[in-house]
């Protein structure tokens, strides 16, 4: 019988996780009874990595269906008590004891923190609340493809839900934005074949939102969070979130009033939503609503001040004072107070110095009034500081070009176009530096290849078609503007 087990398994599934396992299998060594670990087919050494580190290690053919994989866990587990964890989740030392006092207390289950680092406008913390920790109960079962649940088990077997301070950390979404594509790609396809089976099921609609609006499809994203709203049965304790997620991608469609009103009513839903806030602000910009947008912003920097014991459980961004005061100084900039979005901007890196964001703009106002060596550090450090776009490689050009130090110009753009080999703006500078430097031959290479990026860029054509000419090549020259 189950209530005859003891102590606490940690259940997985996993495939291909030879980099993250280790430190998430290490983190549970000290309070874990037993690990299980359902291998969904590896290509890599997961599974043996798995068993050398102690897990025993089950295999089960793949099926689109992370519940089913789950559930082979919690067939397996010995242990009176489960904890389910990722592999590119880790347990903190700090949630060790927490977990083993919860474990002896009277809840069968307990919701437990999820933190995980993203790059996101909203904050650099997303937070999620799950019963990730319960007890071996007979008839407990994950339920859905992906996305998967355990409460609605839990509430039909009448379990005791309780709310833990324990908390995890999931890397996952820290992932590369391809990865990432990738994965919401993966669970579109899944959540569409669980509609297919069960089309009133909220979650699914408002998990398929999600992974339509991390892929920037944003019209797709709204009709489904409109969907979820009208299934009677959404969980009240995200229809807060569902709403101020419809209103994040009609922003991105530039239907800034109807972003609005669904802000409006998000926050009436759940007056402790603070994303909504900086959502709004967003909206308000775009409609050039500046000193509302910087009303909305104060607002939320005055929420983000108070308990956080008092928020609901719910899917949310952590409080972000940088971006907060970063979208300030954008208002400010919008209004031509460069003064006051400076100030903002050093607030910003008083509070976080590697703030990429923050470095940019500064780097813009220092370019801006004319003090290139200031610009050039804000925007190397604004490169540091992030995977870099490659704009943040143009200006840094621009900037040293001003200064009159073309060297560093031109190996600002190569590494430039290290990052960003088919970036045209990039190559149609690397091709006016070597002009600027009397490399004609280097020139005409730099713009043959911004043309094969794309054939039809015209100011690359009439440069070539002069470089062609002033080399002596005029049947060349000829050709490409005959083709231009």
């Amino acid at each position: 019988m189950k209530s005859e087990r003891k102590g606490l398994s940690v259940c997985m599934i996993v495939r291909d996780e030879a980099t993250d396992l280790p430190a998430a299998l290490w983190s549970v060594k000290r309070i874990a009874d037993e690990v299980v670990v359902v291998d969904t087919g590896s290509t890599d050494d997961t599974p043996q990595l798995a068993a050398s580190l102690g897990a025993r290690v089950l295999h089960y053919a793949w099926t689109d269906d992370f519940a089913a994989a789950r559930n082979v866990s919690l067939g397996a587990a010995e242990g009176e008590w489960i904890l389910y964890l990722d592999a590119d989740e880790v347990v903190p030392p700090e949630s060790e004891p927490k977990i083993l006092r919860a474990i002896s207390g009277k809840a069968d289950a307990y919701f437990v923190r999820i933190e995980s680092g993203v790059d996101s406008s909203a904050g650099k913390l997303f937070v999620s609340f799950y019963p990730r920790l319960f007890r071996n109960l007979d008839g407990l079962k994950f339920e859905g493809r992906v996305h998967e649940q355990i409460y609605p088990s839990l509430e039909r077997l009448g379990a005791r839900v309780e709310v833990s301070d324990i908390a995890m950390k999931h890397s996952g979404y820290a992932a590369r934005g391809d990865e990432l594509a990738a994965k919401a790609r993966r669970n579109a396809v899944m959540l569409e074949q669980q509609l297919a089976e069960k089309p009133d099921d909220a979650l699914a609609m408002f998990h398929l939102g999600e992974a339509r609006s991390m892929l920037a499809e944003h019209e797709a994203a709204v009709t489904c969070y409109e969907g979820a709203l009208k299934v009677p049965r959404l969980p009240q304790v995200i229809t807060g979130v569902v709403l101020q997620n419809l209103g994040g991608s009609l922003v991105k469609l530039k239907m800034y009033d109807e972003a609005l009103t669904r802000l409006k009513k998000a926050l009436r839903v759940d007056p402790g939503l603070l994303t909504a806030h900086l959502v709004m602000a967003s909206a308000l910009f775009g409609m050039r609503q500046f000193e509302k947008a910087e009303k909305e912003i104060l607002t939320y920097i005055a929420k983000s001040q108070e308990d956080p014991k008092k928020a609901k459980l719910m899917l949310r961004h952590e409080p972000d004072l940088p971006v907060a005061l970063v979208m300030l100084a954008k208002c400010r900039l919008a209004q031509g107070d460069n003064q006051k979005a400076e100030e903002h901007l050093k607030d910003v890196l008083r509070v976080s110095p590697s703030n990429a964001d923050a470095h940019m703009l500064l780097g813009r106002l220092a370019f801006e009034a004319l003090r290139f060596g200031d610009a050039a550090k804000h925007y190397e450090a604004a490169l540091k500081a992030s995977a870099g776009a490659s704009r943040l490689y143009f200006e840094l050009a621009k900037t040293y070009v001003a200064a009159g130090v073309d060297d560093q110009a031109v190996a600002a753009v190569e590494a430039g176009l290290a990052a960003f080999p088919a970036d045209i703006e990039l190559l149609r500078c690397l091709g006016v530096l070597k002009i600027r430097r009397k490399d004609l031959e280097g020139a005409a290479r730099t713009y043959q290849r911004a043309l094969a990026v794309d054939p039809a860029d015209a100011e690359s054509k009439r440069r070539l078609a002069g470089l062609y000419h002033l080399l002596g090549r005029d049947d060349a020259a000829r050709e490409i503007l005959t083709n231009a």
